[in-house]
């Protein structure tokens, strides 16, 4: 085998392993993509759901009165919902991060 051969191998091989790189690369991205993306979509389904929970009540609620709604409505989204996304910390984070929720809870159950 000559020099020349084992360049073109050695440089054949250089590619192939450049276009596995290339790929893994491609893989992570699109993984993190849909990783934020459904990061968000469950962050949507938290406000909406303590928001109907919210909503739904007529009368003053306590805090466990919303965990409680917030937990159950979990059962019913298509998205399985990590459990360590329906803690009370989260639901906190949930109500302090969205103005509109505040006002409801503010106003006694009617966002205008």
């Amino acid at each position: 085998m000559s020099m020349l051969d084992s360049v073109e191998r050695l440089v054949k091989l250089a590619g192939i392993v450049g276009g596995l790189a290339a790929a893994v690369g491609v893989f992570i991205q699109l993984r993190d993509i849909n990783d934020k993306e459904r990061e968000k979509t469950i962050e949507d389904w938290q406000s909406a759901a303590v928001y109907t929970t919210i909503e739904s009540n007529k009368g003053p609620m306590r805090f466990a009165d919303i965990l409680n709604g917030y937990t159950s409505a979990a059962a019913g989204f298509p998205v399985a919902i990590p459990r360590d996304k329906l803690d009370s910390n989260h639901l906190r984070l949930v109500l302090e991060s969205d103005s509109k929720l505040m006002l409801t809870l503010r106003d006694g159950g009617s966002a205008a």
